[in-house]
Formats: C-alpha cells, sequence, structure tokens
C-alpha cells in the first residue's frame, strides 16, 4: 500500500514537469495573416487578394507559388500587374501585400464572392512548404482588412 501511496505522490509531483516540456515551441517559418479580398456579385472576373506574411526564421524565405481553388488560375503580380515567380520574404521580417504593392490575382472567379465569406487557398513557400491562408470577404469599397472581425 506504501509502493501505491509513493508511486502516486511521484507521478503527480512530476505532472507539472511534463507538462511543461510537452509544449511544443513554435516552428520557425513563414505565418499570414489579415487575408482578405473584396466581394463581387459576379462569376468570371479578376478579383485580387491581399494579406501579410511574417518569417519567424533565421533565414529568408520565398513565396514561390500560390493557388485558389474559387478561380480558374492564380497569379503573383506586382503593384504594376505584371507577373512574378517569388515573393522574398526577409528573415524575420514582414512583407504586406496591399492595394499598392504586390498581390495575388485570381483570375477567371468560379463563384460570386460574397461578403463575410471565407476563401481557401494554398501558398507554397521554398523553406516553410505548404502554408494555408484564408481570404475574408469585405465589402466591394474595402480598401483594407477589418481586423475588428474576427475569422
Amino acid at each position: 500500500m506504501k509502493l501505491r501511496w509513493l508511486m502516486l505522490v511521484t507521478v503527480l509531483a512530476l505532472c507539472p514537469f511534463a507538462r511543461a516540456q510537452s509544449v511544443p515551441a513554435p516552428l520557425p517559418g513563414v505565418a499570414v495573416d489579415h487575408g482578405w479580398i473584396r466581394a463581387s456579385g459576379k462569376i468570371g472576373i479578376t478579383a485580387n487578394g491581399y494579406f501579410t506574411l511574417t518569417n519567424t526564421s533565421d533565414q529568408p524565405d520565398q513565396l514561390v507559388s500560390a493557388e485558389c481553388p474559387v478561380a480558374h488560375k492564380t497569379e503573383m503580380v506586382s503593384a504594376d500587374g505584371a507577373d512574378l515567380t517569388k515573393l522574398t520574404i526577409p528573415a524575420h521580417g514582414t512583407l504586406v501585400l496591399d492595394l499598392k504593392s504586390a498581390h495575388l490575382q485570381l483570375v477567371g472567379t468560379r463563384f460570386r464572392l460574397y461578403h463575410t465569406a471565407t476563401i481557401p487557398c494554398g501558398l507554397k513557400f521554398s523553406q516553410t512548404g505548404p502554408v494555408m491562408l484564408y481570404l475574408h470577404v469585405e465589402r466591394p469599397d474595402a480598401t483594407k482588412f477589418l481586423a475588428m472581425r474576427k475569422p
């Protein structure tokens, strides 16, 4: 009986240490945030997707491709509309893709983009690998992601 009691006390005493060690540290790589796109009642249009990339690793990373199933084709383009083959995110840096910089172009949308909907897209990075992006559909006249609305 004493042995059982001693084992129970030992296990309970070690639980806080085991629990503290079981929480994994965040993996270094690229995180995606504040993804948004404007609403449209039309099908077959070209819509632009905007978001923020944050690189938490010690090495620069590159966004090499993107795919949004809601469109026939997804392209990375510069502010002037020129095609881009990659976007570089500096080590421990942030890259904002917005109205006045590089962004995604969803060419030939397959569906209407209704306000408050969420569109899943896949991003592929040279170091981090695949990452999911969720574009929140904002009003047609939106100029930024509405941070007050949680995803």
